[in-house]
């Protein structure tokens, strides 16, 4: 079977999704970084090796503040977060009208019509808001409930 990867790297966290021929999900993942962007990567495909042989997989591709981490000889597609975000929600649920990302150091709001056939307006924070993901960890932390639970909770 042939599969597709896409890695978000962002400033707190590297993201991981994988699916099928299908586009039908088989393994998300998420590592915590720590040392360096690249460390949290070969982490997270260590956790993908364990169970897939890696030339299965296709086409792959990396969008977030930490995407100069894959190293441009492996010749990955570079996508914007915002159309990242949006292409993986719309595929889960395509009636979606707006979208609201936050991360550990920026935030954005995309809104949609027509999912991504007709133009869409992105609104993103500015620099002063930097740590926006932070402070809701913190938070989350505070009423003693996981950042899963916290999402959830919203």
């Amino acid at each position: 079977m042939r599969y597709s990867l896409g890695l978000d790297i962002g400033s707190v966290t590297a993201k991981l999704a994988l699916v099928d021929a299908d586009g039908g999900p088989v393994r998300y993942d998420v590592e915590k970084i720590t040392a360096s962007p690249l460390a949290a990567v070969v982490t997270l495909m260590s956790r993908v090796a364990e169970t897939l042989d890696l030339r299965e997989i296709a086409s792959a591709g990396v969008s977030g503040s930490g995407s100069a981490a894959i190293p441009a000889e492996l010749d990955w597609a570079e996508y914007s977060s915002s159309l990242a975000v949006a292409s993986g929600l719309l595929h889960a649920h395509p009636d979606a009208k707006t979208i609201i990302q936050i991360g550990g150091q920026t935030s954005f709001v995309i809104a949609l019509v027509d999912g991504l056939k007709k133009p869409w307006h992105v609104e993103s924070n500015p620099l002063c808001a930097a740590g926006t993901g932070r402070f809701l960890e913190q938070q989350a932390y505070r009423i003693g409930v996981t950042l899963e639970d916290f999402a959830r909770i919203a």
